[in-house]
């Protein structure tokens, strides 16, 4: 059996090595920053007292960066879910900023030896000097991401022209291939090589062989389309091929993480546990 850290596959620990390589950079240059600005009265001895206190503010916002980016995914600032999203973000923005300055507290604190009252004075401290800049990483995070999925996807979908709508096969009531409107091209999809499916605001994101397309589409319609034998739903926001599962490993409360073939890790819920057991006889 494929090892855990196998099973993640490749592409989320590069995910989460970049991550980390940006906040390593964002460190250093406001440790740089930071040290030119009070004057280098040390040279480079002065280098690991300003470097420290920004890598760990840097680390803290790295750990928190994929769950910020997993949120901004489930509530993009499209155009149909602007004003959704703005009520989600500026209540995520206080809560992580607050989470994180909590963090640097701790974690300062516990490297100081200063204990738990350390920490309290510290994060007291840090609340009305430190918590504007918060909020504004976090702002900064959201509007990379969204800017990334909105200019620099080469598989986004484009807004001007109409998009084909899905086809299918004459001799059954099912999809057999997707029409797409990519970059000015048509993709036509065959489902056959849909592995997954997952929910992007008011699209849905297919992937197959490494790459992702968005359909506009909901996941209820999707999930009618498709052929209930090749499919099945894991969660509200998750559709897999079920030719696709590798590996199930059983989670707390009767859900499990799915495995599939290409390393993707999955997760389903307990609404549709029942889903998953019928197909795979479990």
């Amino acid at each position: 059996m494929q090892t855990r850290s196998h099973a993640i596959g490749k592409q989320s620990y590069s995910r989460l090595l970049l991550i980390f390589l940006a906040w390593t950079v964002y460190g250093v240059f406001f440790a740089s920053q930071s040290m030119i600005r009070r004057g280098i009265s040390n040279g480079f001895a002065d280098l690991p007292r300003h470097l420290f206190p920004w890598l760990l503010c840097a680390y803290c916002w790295a750990v928190l960066t994929p769950l910020v980016i997993r949120l901004t995914s489930r509530f993009p600032f499209a155009k149909n879910g602007f004003f959704r999203a703005f009520a989600v973000h500026i209540p995520a923005a206080v809560g992580f900023s607050l989470v994180q300055l909590g963090l640097y507290s701790a974690v300062a604190s516990l490297l100081s030896g200063s204990g738990i009252n350390g920490f309290a004075g510290l994060y007291k401290a840090l609340i009305p000097e430190e918590f504007h800049q918060s909020v504004l990483v976090y702002s900064l995070i959201v509007a990379i991401y969204s800017g990334r999925h909105l200019f620099f996807r080469s598989d986004r979908v484009e807004k001007a022209p109409v998009q084909s709508e899905p086809q299918k096969d004459l001799a059954s009531p099912y999809l057999s291939r997707v029409s797409i409107k990519v970059n000015g091209r048509i993709v036509l999809l065959n489902t056959d090589d849909i592995a997954w499916i997952a929910s992007e605001g008011n699209y849905v994101s297919l992937h197959s062989r490494g790459k992702s397309y968005l359909l506009r589409e909901t996941m209820n319609g999707m999930e009618e389309k498709l052929d209930p034998t090749a499919f099945v739903r894991l969660r509200r926001s998750t559709i897999v091929r079920i030719d696709q599962i590798q590996e199930l490993h059983p989670a707390s409360q009767g859900e499990f993480e799915v495995v599939l073939k290409d390393g993707t890790t999955l997760s389903s819920s307990r609404r549709y546990r029942k889903n998953l057991q019928s197909v795979l006889k479990i």
